[in-house]
């Protein structure tokens, strides 16, 4: 068996190999991987194929279908998306049709299928090209058999979402009055005070949006103290909880503008 393609997922959540997607070879290609002629070898977040060494099967075949699937139910929190995009519905179509090397074109599969209608009268889903699609599903990919060469690599790469992070900060009633501050270890984002509520409650919300990524856990830290004498240390400090991207919320930059953005509540008791 020779290697005919490789498909590698990447994600900016996890800074290259996407850990939470896999990809699983469609019903379709059933035969020929009950023949051998047809062989797949996976991981998360990369897929390779091999075919017989004389390559007959390249002139058989038109396309061979993939599906792309979720591991991680978590992955809508964190990758930016079209709407309406679910997994009971995939709804990302990826191609090795486009003209450029590596990338693979990206469309919808109602756009690959309008497409097909126009070649194929008979072709009226998806599924009657690459057979039902797995549990958790977001998308397929279609390899034109003709447009391989030999040992091609391809990448579909995924971005992560970005919030403002707002956090609500509710201090012991001893220390209301103290001076507090939201430290990055990366020194990198900044955060500047967002107002006061009831009971001594304030608020901290960062200048700039804030990439999800696993790598940002514990380098968020609220530093606060007094400047005048007290029987408590002059300086305390906690880390503070990652922002959760599934209680995203939406609202006016401000209140004369019209643009909305996105920011993610965090409630923190001391």
């Amino acid at each position: 068996m020779k290697t005919i393609f490789s498909i590698a997922l990447e994600h900016e959540y996890d800074r290259g190999n996407a850990l939470h997607l896999a990809i699983r070879p469609a019903i379709s290609n059933e035969a020929f991987l009950k023949n051998d002629r047809l062989l797949f070898k996976g991981r998360p977040g990369h897929m390779e194929c091999f075919i017989e060494p004389d390559e007959a099967l390249k002139r058989e075949v038109s396309e061979l279908y993939l599906w792309v699937v979720c591991l991680d139910d978590a992955f809508y929190q964190y990758t930016v998306h079209p709407k309406g995009v679910t997994f009971s519905r995939p709804f990302f179509y990826w191609s090795n049709r486009a003209d450029g090397p590596e990338e693979l074109e990206a469309s919808t599969i109602d756009e690959y299928i309008r497409k097909k209608k126009r070649e194929d009268k008979n072709i009226v889903s998806i599924s009657s090209l690459a057979g039902p699609a797995p549990k958790n599903a977001i998308g397929c990919i279609g390899m034109t058999m003709d447009k391989l060469g030999s040992g091609e690599k391809f990448t579909i790469g995924f971005k992560v979402r970005e919030s403002l992070w707002h956090y609500h900060i509710f201090p012991k009633a001893e220390q209301a009055t103290w001076n507090y501050k939201i430290e990055d270890q990366g020194q990198e984002w900044q955060f500047e005070p967002a107002g006061t509520g009831e009971h001594g409650t304030f608020a901290f919300r960062s200048t700039t949006p804030i990439p999800y990524s696993r790598r940002a856990t514990d380098r968020l830290k609220l530093v606060w103290g007094t400047s005048g004498p007290s029987q408590f240390p002059r300086e305390q400090q906690m880390t503070l909880p990652f922002a959760d991207y599934g209680h995203q919320m939406m609202e006016k930059k401000n209140k004369d503008s019209k643009e909305v953005v996105a920011y993610t509540p965090v409630y923190v008791h001391i």
